[in-house]
């Protein structure tokens, strides 16, 4: 995995959804939308006698009520677990793990398993979890189905406007656990960390906002090392739940299935900068270097030699909105552990 941090122009209540998807795409007319309603409520009416359809045509079809804050305007974003199946009961995503290990012929232990963020606004999710969700307590638990119209981001109040969509996703049934509800996300993320660290780091402080640091090597040195200067580190980069995303380390690399042939394991090649923004990494023998995550760097600009470090920084200051690849989710909080090693 390549350590450069990726920038991307892209609306924030994007990112939010990318991890939502259902079901393939297809052209739809109005007799299409019409059949395909009648077909719907008809499965859900068979099925599910007792469920209670909302104002756009989603159902509810099991309800658990929580105890906690409501998913709402108020407490617009929400930590939420779930799992999502076709009408054939096929499971085509989910959140939980050993689901995953069950069902997935290309399950990964590197993948990413945990609550992902949702936001509580007509565009940031899809029109029918937005139109069944609404209110939903904390410790809740609920079951929703969704036609394939309604698996869109265009959000109408007029349900028979649905029908002028030139595409629609496949119905769905989501199985919905709200976990917690925050009113400030940055805040709910930044408390979050410092839970982490409490447990895990004791006794650290933050020596920049969002990042915190704990020696476990002492160094050979108690001075920094200079600018322009060229070191090696070994290194471990994995998400708070412990899953490991990156690692230069053969044997970690094979007990967490991230392991390829075509990898180079030994030492990376670090070059210290004036900015630590600047600091690139690249293989022994390398032409080419990359930057570096700011998190990572700023670790990194700061590390004397032979030392030997554990450093956590929020998302912000690693993949932010975006994640990266199945592995790291948005809004992650990160942790390197990473020793500097002598020249191989």
């Amino acid at each position: 995995m390549k350590m450069k941090k990726i920038t991307i122009k892209a609306s924030i209540l994007a990112a939010l959804v990318a991890l939502l998807a259902c079901g393939c795409e297809k052209p739809q007319s109005k007799k299409d939308y019409e059949d395909d309603v009648k077909y719907f409520d008809s499965w859900v009416t068979t099925n599910y006698p007792e469920a209670r359809k909302s104002a756009l045509g989603a159902y509810i079809l099991s309800d658990t009520p929580g105890t906690g804050r409501p998913f709402s305007i108020v407490y617009p974003f929400a930590s939420v677990n779930y799992t999502v199946r076709d009408l054939d009961g096929n499971v085509t995503s989910t959140t939980d793990r050993k689901t995953a290990q069950r069902v997935y012929s290309n399950y990964s232990m590197s993948d990413y398993y945990g609550p992902r963020i949702w936001m509580m606004a007509a565009g940031a999710i899809y029109s029918g979890l937005f139109d069944t969700m609404a209110n939903m307590r904390e410790g809740g638990k609920r079951t929703i189905a969704i036609p394939g119209w309604l698996m869109t981001y265009n959000y109408y109040t007029d349900p028979e406007k649905y029908h002028s969509v030139k595409e629609t996703g496949a119905n769905c049934i989501y199985d919905v656990t709200m976990e917690t509800v925050a009113e400030d996300l940055d805040k709910y993320l930044l408390d979050s960390l410092k839970r982490y660290v409490a447990r895990n780091l004791e006794g650290v402080d933050s020596t920049k906002y969002g990042f915190y640091y704990l020696q476990t090597q002492a160094p050979a040195s108690s001075r920094e090392m200079p600018n322009d200067t060229t070191f090696y580190i070994n290194y471990t980069g994995r998400l708070l739940d412990g899953t490991v995303f990156d690692t230069n380390i053969a044997d970690t690399a094979k007990v967490y299935d991230i392991y390829s042939s075509s990898r180079d394991y030994r030492p990376k090649v670090i070059r210290k900068n004036s900015d630590y923004r600047n600091i690139t990494m690249s293989d022994i023998g390398a032409s080419s270097a990359s930057n570096v995550l700011e998190g990572f760097a700023y670790c990194l600009s700061k590390l004397k030699a032979l030392e030997g470090g554990t450093c956590v920084f929020y998302h912000e200051l690693g993949y932010d909105y975006n994640g990266s690849g199945k592995s790291i989710p948005p809004y992650s909080s990160l942790r390197f552990d990473i020793e500097v090693v002598p020249k191989p």
